[in-house]
């Protein structure tokens, strides 16, 4: 779980390095894009996070089955919040408007939200999966989709940032089409494990796929504090951060720089 984690803080920080090699705008277009989806996804985030608990709890009660119809309650939401989140993309232009974010930021932003929105389904079934696994103490499978996400990331922002291989440069297009591409890698080998037949036999996933308003009842009523706890989280930090943009375009590229090396150095 460490691992993965610390596997997601280098992909991102990969994104903002690679970017600050192209321009200042971009590179601080995709913190302030970033968390501006994030801001819309965090709810589900927190939400579908408490899968892992339920799932953890069916599996100690002997109700391994349980377990995966907690998972499938879990894409039930992330189904849902798909293209909910996706609706809600164009009030972020609106937005940045009224927080004075620098124009010369405001496109690049736009872009690189309009392409993550697209894939943030990947995002939350990765998530859902990863969850799942988690609560059944199968950490490892989701290290191996963490570093394969992280690689396919990277190679990604090198060869579509800088127009490697014959590509031509896509600059924070190019990050976000990355960052999309890692998710996708990482939910096929996630759902390729939860089909393995030897999970699928133990859980009866093939089974699962039916909604349940018993465990769907308590998802949300257990869930939702903690989707709430994140969505407020990243209003603030999302705020702070349009805050500091707003002063100048000098100030924008300070807080950036700032954020990414906060997050990626390890703290005493």
């Amino acid at each position: 779980m460490i691992i993965s984690a610390s596997y997601d803080g280098v992909m991102t920080f990969t994104d903002r390095l690679f970017l600050a090699k192209v321009g200042s705008e971009q590179m601080n277009a995709s913190l302030a894009g970033g968390v501006a989806l994030q801001m819309l996804t965090f709810f589900f985030i927190g939400l579908i996070g408490y899968t892992t608990a339920l799932s953890a709890q069916y599996m100690g009660a002997g109700e391994k089955h349980n377990s995966s119809r907690t998972t499938f309650q879990g894409i039930l939401i992330t189904l849902i919040a798909w293209p909910f989140i996706v609706l809600l993309k164009p009030y972020l232009g609106l937005l940045f408007d009224w927080l004075k974010t620098p124009e010369s930021q405001i496109a690049y932003q736009l872009e690189y939200i309009s392409v993550l929105a697209w894939g943030v389904g990947f995002t939350l079934l990765r998530h859902t999966l990863s969850c799942y696994f988690v609560g059944i103490g199968r950490t490892k499978i989701v290290m191996q989709a963490t570093v394969a996400a992280m690689i396919t990331n990277v190679v990604l922002d090198y060869v579509l940032i800088f127009g490697k291989l014959g590509f031509q440069p896509m600059g924070i297009i190019g990050a976000a089409v990355a960052t999309v591409a890692g998710s996708v890698v990482a939910t096929i080998i996630l759902f390729a494990a939860y089909f393995g037949h030897k999970n699928n036999i133990e859980f009866s996933v093939n089974k699962s796929f039916r909604f349940s308003p018993e465990i769907m009842k308590k998802l949300l009523y257990f869930g939702s504090p903690a989707g709430f706890e994140l969505f407020l989280n990243f209003i603030a930090f999302f705020f702070m951060v349009a805050l500091f943009q707003s002063q100048s375009d000098v100030a924008s590229t300070a807080i950036t720089i700032m954020f990414n090396w906060d997050m990626y150095l390890p703290k005493p």
